[in-house]
């Protein structure tokens, strides 16, 4: 009887969110929480590549209710990964298989840790779409990324994921090029289901 609920049209990021609620309840964040929604933005926009107007507009707040200028934003992103990620990651691709999918490349495989760096470094490395699966607790987790281009060909990962997810009874969601998704399950069934779909997606044809 005591839930709260909070419903916000789409936004390009958690952080936007959040700070909404911030500013509706007049609390006014401190240097290190204004630092880190901030950062949250930076980070979920693809450094303002997928930004909306609001999302340049709570970054604008927050520099000012902070008392910091964007440089010590990007200074928070730009942590060297310790050498358990940078295992994590190599390990990763070392690991990884890619298909073809017209004139896409999908690229998966699977980790113990940081799935979301894997997935970046795997769409670094040339794949359109990256899709990486761990167990967490008993649960499998995957991440996918995806270019921009694939994006606007029509992919959706937040739709993808979030049906696997349902599918395997689990829950999933984020953004058009950055998705999340957890389940209980086998981790090669899980991930050959997202992969399909993402094939299944890319090479559609809208009709004319």
């Amino acid at each position: 009887d005591q839930a709260l609920f909070y419903i916000q049209r789409p936004a390009r990021s958690t952080s936007e969110i959040v700070w909404k609620i911030l500013k509706e309840s007049g609390k006014r964040p401190g240097h290190k929480a204004a630092l880190g929604l901030l950062a949250g933005i930076i980070s979920d926009t693809g450094r303002f590549k997928r930004a909306s107007p609001e999302a340049f507009a709570a970054a604008s707040e927050l520099l000012a209710a902070g008392g910091f200028d964007y440089e010590e934003a990007l200074e928070a992103l730009s942590l060297p990964p310790d050498l358990s990620q940078r295992i994590a990651v190599l390990k990763a691709a070392s690991r990884s298989r890619f298909e073809r999918q017209g004139d896409w490349l999908v690229a998966w495989t699977t980790v113990n840790s940081f799935e979301g760096s894997a997935c970046m470094a795997l769409k670094e490395m040339g794949a359109d779409v990256a899709l990486v699966a761990g167990m967490h607790g008993g649960k499998v987790r995957i991440s996918g990324r995806s270019s921009r281009e694939a994006a606007r060909r029509g992919l959706n990962l937040a739709e993808v994921l979030s049906r696997t997810a349902k599918e395997f009874g689990g829950e999933g969601g984020g953004h058009r090029s950055a998705a999340a998704m957890e389940a209980a399950g086998d981790p090669a069934a899980i991930l050959d289901a997202c992969r399909k779909k993402v094939a299944s997606s890319l090479l559609w044809e809208p009709e004319l």
